[in-house]
């Protein structure tokens, strides 16, 4: 009789199968670790960076013209009220240049009154009579550039404000458009420009709100908000480009100071909040951590975007977007997928 044989060994293996499942599942052979509640918040974080306080309004004044400098009538820092002459040049060759224009055109005028005269006595052709109106508009048209060129042989402040930079001296031959003074106006609001990395660049917009804090003025706070977004990298620097608006403030500013800039984006984002024991590794704002999977059964390893460690806690943007729990102790033993146990603190 061999079955009774058969069914014997069959039950033996069956025993033996579900025993080893047994231990399989078993508390002894999990991983014991303790997990902690993933806390979620829509919120913003302050984007920090640093830049150059300026006049809302810095003009480059120069020539229209070029020639010999003359006078410089101001120095740096010097305030300088609307209409000031600020810089001239030597007119001997502009003034002759005027006079010539204005002779040309006594000449042009002379000589159309005169063949108007004839040709309405028949005497002259059309054909002259044309070339010598054409002849005194050009006359009259280099006059007024003559004339125009002579007013702009001298620099006025356009704003009242502040001399910022001289950058030309005394008898010192100039081209056309070349900057000889920078003025500040003082007319205009102050502002800081700043540079933005591409990854918070698109969290920003015009309005947001941002606290200034200078050097100059260790115990003051300045408030200001964006007022500009670069729509496109800067080339040298390959930041994006903003700037903040000071609010009104009666304190005494200097263009070129340097501020610490916090903006507060208007815009939020779900941020996962976990415990730093959560941590497992890190690499800068990346890193991993260990979750359980839907059953408790396992150790998940997720890769996380970090982007704020603060008071004990790790402000999480992605990675946990499935997760409600984070393992917070018994990490360092886990792999991915290792079998685990949750207790309690008490335990």
């Amino acid at each position: 009789m061999k079955t009774p044989l058969i069914w014997s060994l069959a039950l033996s293996f069956v025993i033996l199968g579900c025993s080893t499942e047994a231990e399989r599942k078993s508390p002894s052979t999990a991983i014991p670790v303790k997990t902690a509640e993933i806390q979620r918040k829509d919120m913003s974080f302050p984007i920090r960076t640093v830049g150059k306080l300026t006049r809302d309004t810095e003009m480059k004044l120069s020539f229209k013209i070029g020639g010999i400098v003359d006078k410089i009538y101001v120095s740096e820092g010097q305030k300088v009220r609307k209409g000031q002459l600020l810089a001239s040049l030597k007119t001997t060759e502009i003034r002759n240049q005027a006079l010539q224009a204005k002779n040309a055109l006594e000449k042009a005028e002379r000589d159309f009154k005169r063949i108007k005269a004839l040709y309405a006595d028949k005497v002259a052709t059309l054909e002259q009579y044309q070339n010598t109106e054409t002849a005194l508009n050009i006359a009259r048209a280099n006059h007024e550039i003559a004339r125009f060129n002579l007013t702009h042989a001298r620099i006025k402040a356009p704003q009242r404000g502040v001399a910022l930079h001289k950058l030309s001296e005394v008898n010192e031959l100039v081209g056309p458009g070349k900057p000889i003074v920078v003025l500040s106006s003082s007319q205009s609001n102050w502002k800081i420009r700043a540079g933005i990395a591409d990854k918070y660049i698109r969290n920003i917009q015009i309005g947001d709100s941002a606290a200034i804090h200078m050097d100059a003025f260790p115990a003051e706070s300045f408030s200001g908000s964006i007022s500009l977004v670069g729509a496109g990298a800067n080339p040298l620097t390959g930041m994006f480009d903003v700037e903040v608006t000071l609010n009104q403030t009666t304190k005494t500013l200097f263009s070129g100071l340097i501020g610490a800039v916090d903006i507060f984006p208007a815009k939020t984002r779900q941020v996962a909040f976990v415990p730093i024991e959560a941590l497992y590794d890190a690499n800068g704002m990346k890193g991993s951590m260990f979750v359980p999977s839907k059953d408790g059964q396992n150790a998940l390893l997720k890769e996380v975007e970090i982007m704020e460690i603060a008071a004990g806690n790790i402000a999480v943007t992605k990675g946990l977007e499935q997760a409600h729990r984070v393992i917070t102790n018994g990490s360092a033993y886990l792999s991915d997928g290792s079998n685990i146990l949750e207790i309690s603190e008490a335990e």
